[in-house]
């Protein structure tokens, strides 16, 4: 992609990102892999809680994401029903995420703690299926005292996300054709 057309598709982002409260548009949901310890520009993907499921998608199992990555908290696993209930979130950085937290926190003077601020812009939640076999990366910070990713089971991310706050520790959704295909848990410092 040419620099100009970046630069007017950020441009057009952060415009969306900050303009939502002022208008009725729908959001846009940036969406960043954030590898340890690196930091970058955010892709932008419409939000997929404008397009609904069609009924019959729906009673199929399949969630109402596009094919690709999605950042989300897991809110529910029931591992013997291969079916997964989550909160789709946005994980900005840099400028996105400074200009974010600085609106919905005025009396703020600075960005966010570790330039990472996550944007829960719609509580919808969605259910789908899970695949088999299905990939599951897991931080394990606890245990393993490094940010590295580990492969883990189906049973493993279970017995962990019961040992974590769901709510605060993001994860990235891999969907194709309307089923999970992976799960990965996002490390924020």
């Amino acid at each position: 992609m040419d620099r100009p057309r970046l630069a007017r598709l950020l441009a057009a982002s952060m415009l969306v990102v900050l303009g939502p409260s002022c208008s009725s548009g729908d959001p846009v949901i940036l969406e960043s892999p954030l590898p340890t310890g690196v930091s970058g520009p955010a892709t932008v993907s419409p939000d997929p809680s404008t397009s609904p499921i069609p009924a019959e998608s729906a009673a199929a199992g399949l969630i109402d994401l596009a094919d690709g990555r999605h950042a989300a908290f897991i809110t529910e696993l029931v591992v013997a029903d291969r079916k997964v209930s989550v909160d789709v979130i946005q994980i900005l950085t840099g400028k996105e995420a400074t200009d974010a937290y600085l609106k919905d926190h005025p009396e703020e003077t600075e960005g966010p703690p570790n330039d990472v601020y996550i944007v829960n812009a719609n509580k919808k939640l969605r259910t789908g299926l899970i695949v088999d076999p299905v990939t599951v990366r897991l931080v394990k910070l606890a245990e393993d005292a490094d940010a590295d990713l580990d492969d883990a089971t189906l049973d493993e991310l279970d017995a962990y996300l019961n040992q974590i706050d769901r709510l605060i520790t993001p994860f990235w959704l891999t969907v194709a054709g309307g089923r999970i295909t992976g799960f990965e848990e996002q490390y924020l410092p």
